[in-house]
């Protein structure tokens, strides 16, 4: 008696192919795993996160569905930090602090205006506007006068100790 041929769908679950997801699902996933993050997180981030979850996804699909989410205004790229974090506000530029990595995002459409008036009176076409001040929260401002620790204000900062604080 002849055996069936085995199917990759049905032999044994470590041999499956994976279940082709839809955009809809990717950018469902990556939405959860910003909203779970305490700061902004880079694609890489993300891709180690997914697996984590136990639904990777490789760097490639997660920059392309973070495209797709920076394009309909629910994610927003920290282009200094090279890092992701959701869009749940209008804002005009953000605060990172270099010790925390805690954002604070700024709403002063002055500040842009006068970068156009600005860039017209020079004759400049922006193309883009990025706006990221850095320095150091209040926190960890504090913490460098109280200890008088200023090369602790150059340490890398530790992952769950950045709160993205909206203003």
């Amino acid at each position: 008696m002849r055996a069936a041929p085995l199917s990759l769908h049905t032999a044994d679950s470590k041999f499956r192919l994976p279940v082709r997801r839809t955009p809809e699902d990717l950018d469902a996933l990556i939405l959860d795993l910003l909203a779970r993050s305490n700061r902004p997180i880079s694609a890489y981030d993300i891709s180690h996160r997914s697996m984590d979850v136990g639904r990777p996804v490789v760097p490639n699909q997660v920059y392309r569905t973070l495209a797709r989410l920076i394009e309909r205004g629910l994610v927003h790229r920290v282009e200094s930090l090279s890092a992701y974090m959701l869009r749940q506000q209008s804002f005009d530029g953000c605060m990172i602090c270099d010790q925390c990595h805690t954002v604070q995002l700024l709403s002063n459409p002055e500040v842009i205006s006068g970068l156009e008036d600005c860039a017209q009176r020079l004759g400049f076409a922006i193309q883009r506007t990025v706006v990221e001040l850095h320095g150091h929260c209040r926190d960890c401002e504090a913490n460098i006068r109280a200890t008088g620790d200023h090369e602790a204000a150059l340490a890398l900062p530790t992952v769950s100790s950045s709160p993205i604080v909206g203003v």
